[in-house]
């Protein structure tokens, strides 16, 4: 395993949680809108803020053409609400080559009103 590059942090996004889109996301995927915002929306609230700054990431040369989404996890402190404003942080925690992949692992710290934590978020990607 080789530690590929250094470890860049992202600016903050920040994103609504706009009542019209947590209805069409929970619709989607069958969750039921009476009990808040569905757990999955957070892929929104994560992976959508952070993944296009680490795609245009130069120094980072990911080739989204040869990446895989390879897991994913999210650790939740508290539960997003409509109408909140949610402030993501991405940063690169591990970038290695095993064999003939590179693993990049991107974290994603997610906080709402007043800075309460509402989740972290750890992706994996597999370049080929």
């Amino acid at each position: 395993m080789t530690d590929t590059t250094a470890k860049p942090a992202y600016p903050p996004v920040v994103t609504s949680v706009d009542a019209d889109r947590v209805a069409a996301f929970a619709a989607a995927t069958s969750a039921d809108p009476a009990l808040g915002v569905p757990p999955a929306f957070a892929a929104v609230y994560t992976l959508a803020a952070t993944m296009p700054q680490v795609l245009a990431d130069e120094a980072l040369g990911i080739d989204l053409s040869r990446a895989l989404h390879g897991e994913q996890e999210f650790t939740w402190t508290d539960h997003p609400r409509e109408g909140e404003a949610l402030v993501a942080s991405g940063r690169i925690v591990e970038d290695v080559n095993k064999g003939d992949k590179r693993m990049v692992m991107i974290e994603t710290a997610v906080t709402g009103d007043g800075s309460r934590p509402v989740c972290v978020s750890r992706m994996l990607l597999v370049i080929r």
